[in-house]
């Protein structure tokens, strides 16, 4: 905010522990923290590890294909991983927790890498376009390379993560349903539903999938969609959340996998 107020050109001065930034208008005077923690850039190339060099469009659509479900920003948190040349990239939330795969070249060989950043560092990758995009590490640090745009960051320690393995064994409970008809159905339920809470039902049972909203002040809507599967069972989710997710998925039918009301939902969409 402060540098779109700027005219022309500006002096920046440090009295005691502030930053003056004057320009023909005026002057500005910011606190500043001592620099000693922050992250300096590291030119000798030589002790740097080279994790990844990956086309930066394709890299900006694996982020930007997840990212818009999680909401969260000063709780998220993003795990990238390489094993066995394919790239795994995890964000997750307090709530809710979205993946993508992706195979790397066969041209090269990748050693097994884990490395898990916050929200806010992948959300500036974002800005990444055409190009490689150089991925390096030094100890606790992550250094992303992009023309002539150096991105330093800090790993942040695996406990704070939630373990998404888990959720690869996805059971024998599952059902397919169409994209498109399931996206129509979550729609007119939030009409129904309450402003605020955003709440749809999912009842699946006997090939059928129900989704319902509800307003207790208005009334409530109910869409049935044929699906194919033996789940049988209901959960109640955030639709604007289900409408987010379901965006995302190019295929023509998403495989839904829910063992039971206490469990997470998982929807598959390749």
């Amino acid at each position: 905010p402060i540098i779109k107020q700027l005219n022309d050109e500006v002096i920046l001065e440090k009295v005691n522990n502030n930053l003056i930034i004057k320009d023909k208008f005026g002057e500005f005077s910011i606190k500043y923290s001592n620099s000693n923690g922050f992250p300096k850039k590291i030119i000798d190339n030589s002790i740097l590890t080279n994790i990844l060099t990956i086309d930066a469009l394709v890299f900006n659509k694996l982020l930007k294909s997840i990212l818009i479900n999680v909401t969260e920003e000063d709780f998220g948190i993003c795990r990238f991983t390489i094993n066995n040349n394919i790239l795994n990239i995890v964000i997750n939330d307090r709530k809710r927790l979205s993946f993508v795969n992706h195979n790397l070249t066969e041209d090269n060989t990748y050693t097994n890498t884990e490395i898990i950043l916050n929200y806010k560092t992948i959300v500036e990758l974002t800005n990444t376009l055409s190009g490689n995009l150089a991925i390096k590490q030094h100890n606790n640090e992550i250094i992303f390379e992009y023309q002539n745009y150096t991105l330093i960051s800090r790993i942040i320690n695996s406990k704070h993560i939630v373990d998404y393995t888990k959720f690869m064994n996805l059971g024998q409970s599952c059902c397919k349903v169409n994209v498109k008809e399931f996206i129509k159905a979550v729609q007119r339920s939030l009409i129904m539903s309450q402003i605020i809470s955003k709440i749809v039902y999912l009842n699946f049972q006997n090939n059928n999938l129900e989704v319902c909203g509800i307003d207790i002040s208005v009334g409530k809507s109910v869409v049935n969609i044929p699906i194919t599967g033996n789940l049988n069972s209901n959960i109640t989710v955030n639709g604007s959340f289900l409408l987010n997710v379901l965006s995302c998925i190019q295929m023509e039918e998403c495989t839904i996998y829910l063992e039971s009301i206490n469990s997470p939902m998982v929807i598959h969409g390749e």
